[in-house]
């Protein structure tokens, strides 16, 4: 039976952290909310884009659902990239097509859809990220946190079934508290969808988290949240 929605084995990451548990190992849930603390945003970054085969560790595996994405071929990691939404600043939006085009250049690739239906049909997300008046700008226009908001947008449009993002600028705390936040509270309740959030601090987003792991002194140190049903009772155990 299947009960991760993905796991990290072994993993040394091609710019690894001298201070980080070498190798790194990290498993999440298939409806879970894990948020990796203190965390620098280049690690962050790095870590999010391997999770999501984006790019290559240097060392040890990264499963997706079970599937060990190394031996997958080229069309069979483009369908579960699909699944996921990967945020981070280190994805950029394209700077010669307006918003609304950076947002349905996948609806109308890969469903061939019509723009305007894609753009319908999310609506009220592009409301809830106050995009609806910014469709026509183009990227360079946009103040760096709007810019994000769009990557948040757009990777949302997928109805993916995991969501890996990076946390903290170029988001200010008003997008992350009135904005961001609420969004994955209502995701969560609805769709069931698995969340690994990582950045340098995460204390606004524990509404969320199942679980925390904080970096402290060389070691992860985990950290369940007992409002959660069927948690263990440990709290912030030494794991590495």
């Amino acid at each position: 039976m299947l009960h991760h929605s993905l796991i990290l084995r072994e993993l040394v990451l091609a710019e690894h952290p001298p201070h980080w548990p070498r190798p790194f190992r990290l498993e999440l849930g298939l409806k879970e909310c894990l948020l990796l603390e203190g965390v620098a945003l280049e690690q962050a970054q790095e870590l999010v884009q391997v999770a999501a085969t984006l790019k290559l560790p240097q060392e040890g595996e990264v499963r997706l659902w079970g599937r060990q994405t190394a031996a997958l071929s080229r069309p069979e990691l483009f369908a579960l990239r699909r699944r996921l939404a990967c945020i981070s600043p280190r994805l950029a939006l394209l700077h010669r097509l307006t918003v609304a085009e950076n947002l349905v250049l996948g609806p109308c690739f890969f469903q061939a859809r019509t723009a305007p239906a894609v753009l319908e049909e999310h609506s009220p997300l592009l409301e809830r990220l106050e995009l609806t008046d910014l469709l026509r700008a183009f990227p360079p226009e946009l103040p760096d946190n709007v810019a994000y908001r769009v990557l948040f947008a757009r990777e949302l449009m997928k109805e993916p079934e995991l969501i890996l993002a990076v946390m903290g600028p170029p988001l200010t705390p008003v997008d992350q508290q009135r904005l961001i936040l609420p969004l994955l509270q209502d995701w969560q309740a609805k769709k069931g969808v698995a969340m690994l959030l990582a950045g340098r601090s995460l204390r606004l987003f524990t509404p969320l988290a199942h679980r925390l792991l904080r970096f402290h002194h060389g070691r992860f140190l985990e950290h369940y949240f007992l409002e959660h049903e069927s948690r263990p009772l440990e709290t912030f155990l030494p794991l590495f």
